[in-house]
Parts: C-alpha cells; sequence; structure tokens
C-alpha cells in the first residue's frame, strides 16, 4: 500500500491569525492593557512582539494555555516569530508544552522551517525527540515538509537518527529517502544514520526508495552498504517494492541496479509471490520486461498456486512477454 505521509499536526493557520490592525485598534482603546493568558496568547497572535515584551512585563501568565492547549510560545512558533519565541523563552516559557494533538513548539516550528526560532528552543534545551500522539518527530516534521536547514540543526542538536515514528512508522531517512530529498538524505547518512535501519513494519530506507524509484538515492544506499536483500515484515525485499509501484518506469532501470548489486530476482515474500508477479499483477510492463531479461522464473507458483502469468489477468502485453519466456496456463 502507497504510503500518505500528511503529518497529524499540519498548521491550520486559518482561523490562528488575527489581524494586527484590528488588535492594535483594540489596545489603542485600552491604556491599561488586560494582563492575562488570553491576552498574551492573543497578542502573539496578532504578531505584536513589541506588545508581547511589554505584556510580560506586566506579568502577564507566560505558561497558561488556551482551550487547545497551546501555549504563548506555541502560537510564536506557529507564527514563526523568532523576537516574541525569545521574549518568552527568556521569560521563562516552558518549551516543552504539548497541545492537545501532543505537538511541541519546536515540532510547529520544524513545520514551518523557521530557522531562527529553532535554534532559539534548541538553545533552551527542548526535547528534540518529542513526539505528537500520532508519532511524529520535529525531525520527521521537518523532512516531512522539505525544510533541510531546520533537519540539520535538529540533527546537529541530538535528535534521535533512526527513531520510527508517524502515521507509518518511518525512520527519518526511510522518509527522506521516499520523498527524494536527496540532500537530506545525505545530511543524515553523513550524520550516522543507519542506512539498514528498519522501520515500524521492517521497511528500510532502500525499499523506500525503491517504491517511488528514487536511482540516485537508492544508488547511493547501496554505495554505503544498504543491504539489498533485506525484508519487511511481509517478506518484501527492494526488488518487490520496486515491482510493484513504479509503473511509470518504462526500461525498469531501478530492477537493474538492485539486481546488479545482488538482488535475488525470484525471492519470494510471505505469500510466496515474487517481483515478476507483483509487477505482473500491476500492469507494470517495464519491469517485466526487465525482471524476465534478469532471468525471472515464470514458472514459480505463490502459495494460492498461482504463477506471474495468471497474475496478470487482463494485461495483455505481459501475458505476451510472460508466454514468450515459456509461460504457460
Amino acid at each position: 500500500m502507497k504510503r500518505n505521509y500528511i503529518a497529524s499536526t499540519s498548521l491550520i493557520l486559518a482561523g490562528l491569525i488575527v489581524t494586527s490592525g484590528s488588535v492594535s485598534a483594540r489596545a489603542a482603546l485600552k491604556p491599561h492593557r488586560a494582563v492575562g493568558a488570553v491576552s498574551l496568547i492573543t497578542t502573539v497572535r496578532a504578531g505584536n512582539s513589541a506588545l508581547v515584551a511589554a505584556e510580560i512585563k506586566d506579568g502577564a501568565p507566560i505558561n497558561d494555555t488556551d482551550s487547545l492547549g497551546r501555549s504563548a510560545l506555541t502560537y510564536a512558533a506557529i507564527e514563526g516569530s523568532a523576537p516574541m519565541a525569545e521574549s518568552l523563552i527568556s521569560a521563562g516559557a516552558d518549551v516543552n508544552v504539548s497541545d492537545s494533538s501532543g505537538a511541541t513548539p519546536l515540532i510547529y516550528t520544524a513545520q514551518t522551517g523557521q530557522v531562527d526560532v529553532v535554534k532559539l528552543l534548541i538553545a533552551a534545551k527542548a526535547n528534540l525527540n518529542a513526539s505528537d500522539v500520532e508519532g511524529y518527530t520535529a525531525l520527521l516534521i521537518a523532512i516531512r515538509n522539505n525544510h533541510r536547514e531546520a533537519a540539520k540543526l535538529l540533527v546537529q542538536g541530538g535528535a534521535h537518527l533512526d527513531q520510527w515514528g508517524g502515521a507509518e512508522g518511518d525512520t527519518p531517512l526511510m522518509l527522506a529517502s521516499l520523498q527524494g530529498e536527496a540532500d537530506i538524505v545525505l545530511d543524515l547518512v553523513k550524520a550516522g544514520a543507519d542506512v539498514n535501519a528498519k522501520g515500524r513494519d521492517g521497511s528500510t530506507s532502500l525499499m523506500a526508495a525503491a517504491q517511488e524509484y528514487q536511482t540516485g538515492i537508492a544508488k547511493y544506499l547501496l554505495d554505503k552498504n544498504a543491504l539489498v536483500n533485506l525484508s519487511d515484515h511481509a517478506g518484501n525485499t527492494a526488488l518487490h517494492h520496486a515491482a510493484a509501484y513504479t509503473a511509470w518506469v518504462s526500461m525498469g532501470d531501478m530492477a537493474d541496479l538492485l539486481i546488479g548489486n545482488g538482488a535475488n530476482v525470484n525471492v519470494t515474500n510471505n505469500n510466496g509471490a515474487t517481483p515478476l508477479m507483483l509487477a505482473s499483477e500491476f500492469g507494470h510492463t517495464g519491469m517485466v520486461r526487465s525482471l524476465l531479461a534478469h532471468g525471472a522464473n515464470v514458472h514459480l507458483k505463490a502459495n494460492d498456486g498461482q504463477t506471474a502469468l495468471s497474475w496478470a489477468s487482463g494485461a495483455d502485453e505481459i501475458a505476451r512477454m510472460l508466454r514468450g519466456a515459456g509461460a504457460t496456463e
């Protein structure tokens, strides 16, 4: 099943923003500002850093939260405002406060990619490995949104490199590989990420790269000693992932790369299915052609007794290729 990496902490900015004009107008009518968490949070959401500093000086509660569990610092992180975040942190704001979704200021900042705020939170000893209710850490969120600089800061600060999380249970390197973020892949591997670390379902970064036809990343991982014949909990190898997902590839060069690096062309998963069977079932003509060229056995049967030809039902061109390679009903 193709993964969907929509983080649970996606910012719904609409509704969070209070226009600065309306807040300024209200403030002008109140020469003596109301002191309290609601006032401070409202001011932060309005983006008025000078007024935030003034309310802090007046003694506004720093760590009180609203009905969503969000503090003034949470909203400063959402707004991406380093001046407001710095004022709040200096005044003793809890850098690890989590809202109703489990997200911390650092997780929200990682999503927006505001490097200055990331630096402030790291310097203030924010928990780099805290996760939201779905298991997304700040590093996974930064990678999910392709914020390389934020991800680098988190890695340099000591974020766990091989901690899997999120809805699909991916490691940071798996997620970067799947999304084709070559620069982040390079940063993670250089920092010591295990190229063979497995996610929750047993998948590896090489499988992720193979699934999404990230040939350059797959080659880099293989050069860094990624094991080509590791299998996930369902028994699928990187070649299985490539065969099942690379529908848009006409020449099957991902298969060429993997097999050229020692992938077993006739390996079976827990259901007894070979890469050829999967490619045949999903109508991936180029992959079938490449697997046959590398000696895929058309006579093997899955646990249900079916061959690749049986799995190719409705795919006439693939059926012709399989019969040409000796397959029979």
